[in-house]
């Protein structure tokens, strides 16, 4: 090999060694930066996982407390219709005595009769 491409090449390696480094500086630099952003983005993650599971047990207690409030409103209702039933039940009993012979009429005299019995009362202790 002839000199003169001795000395190319010698320094082409030293000109390219001069280049490296400080790339190999700048490398070293964003590989701390990266590894930064991932610690952030790992305490980010967990932070957001940490509000995921609290919202979650929200929505159960929540869900619970609807559930226990349709449970409720299911009984009420239930009793409910059982009133209604037993409403029907004394109103055809009673609508079955009226037609046997009762006087509807002297039915409502005497519930009139009462009330005015409560009334009369208070009245007289409001006058003395």
């Amino acid at each position: 090999m002839p000199p003169l491409l001795t000395y190319v090449v010698a320094a082409a390696i030293v000109a390219l060694t001069v280049a490296l480094i400080p790339l190999l500086g700048q490398l070293q630099r964003t590989a701390a930066s990266a590894e930064r952003f991932l610690d952030s983005a790992k305490e980010d993650v967990h932070r957001i996982q940490e509000d995921i599971h609290a919202t979650r047990e929200r929505i159960d207690a929540l869900a619970s407390s609807a559930q226990g409030a349709v449970d409720q409103l299911n009984g009420l209702a239930r009793n409910m219709a059982d009133l209604g039933a037993g409403f029907k039940h004394s109103v055809d009993g009673l609508m079955g005595r009226l037609s046997g012979g009762f006087n509807f009429a002297g039915i409502l005299s005497a519930i009139g009769a009462i009330i005015a019995l409560f009334r009369r009362p208070k009245a007289a202790e409001g006058e003395a």
